[in-house]
């Protein structure tokens, strides 16, 4: 996925074609979320907040993924506002929440955040809207 030439496309380039591809841009935004990963059809994004979504971009639907915060030694922090301005990662923890690293927690930037916790992700299979594992509600 590459920036467009307006604020309203995206370009894809095609290995198979070697060809470049222009669409419109899905609501909400994708311009500023960065790509890690597609399949069949489907990119994998992560926003600016860390927030993951599926997306098909030639269809514009899009589904959002459980935030990266569900990860029991990932929390985020949050300005007065309410956006997340960093996430903490914290060490692997025992069944019985013993931490196995006795080291302090460490508070991330949100770029920092990101080259840490996304580095590729992969779709076993191509998501189906009527399917169990993707729900639009």
């Amino acid at each position: 996925m590459l920036p467009g030439k307006s604020n309203t496309t995206a370009e894809f380039f095609s290995i198979a074609d070697n060809k470049v591809y222009q669409i419109p841009c899905p609501k909400p935004m994708i311009r500023r979320r960065i790509c890690i990963g597609s399949s069949h059809g489907w990119l994998i994004t992560v926003d600016e907040s860390s927030n993951m979504h599926l997306m098909n971009p030639l269809t514009s639907a899009q589904f959002p993924l459980p935030p990266v915060t569900t990860l029991p030694f990932v929390e985020a922090v949050h300005d007065s506002q309410g956006r997340v301005t960093g996430l903490i990662l914290n060490r692997e923890r025992r069944a019985d929440g013993t931490a196995i690293d006795r080291r302090p927690p460490h508070t991330y930037s949100l770029p920092d955040a990101h080259r840490i916790l996304f580095r590729k992700a992969i779709l076993s299979a191509a998501p189906d809207e009527g399917s169990a594992a993707v729900s639009s509600s």
